[in-house]
């Protein structure tokens, strides 16, 4: 709950294909940029209310080139907002 900076956690990470972060509490995220980047067989990222996209004021390209993964209320991949709109808030 204070880790501030992810940024490139999961970055790159290419045969990731489901990702679970239930046990991440990231109330005091500020810092996402590029940290599912590149992730290109990425469906399904598991998580609860504790993840929230809230604090964060960095999330560039944070699912960027993630293009199989599916967001909030099935929200389809958009290349266009691959910030932190795809999570739920």
């Amino acid at each position: 709950s204070k880790v501030t900076n992810m940024s490139w956690m999961f970055r790159q990470c290419t045969a990731l294909t489901e990702l679970d972060v239930r046990s991440f509490n990231t109330s005091s995220l500020t810092n996402a940029e590029l940290m599912f980047y590149n992730c290109i067989h990425l469906t399904t990222i598991y998580a609860t209310s504790n993840f929230t996209n809230t604090g964060i004021s960095s999330s560039s390209n944070m699912f960027a080139k993630c293009s199989v993964l599916v967001g909030g209320s099935e929200t389809a991949y958009d290349e266009n907002k691959t910030n932190k709109e795809l999570l739920k808030s």
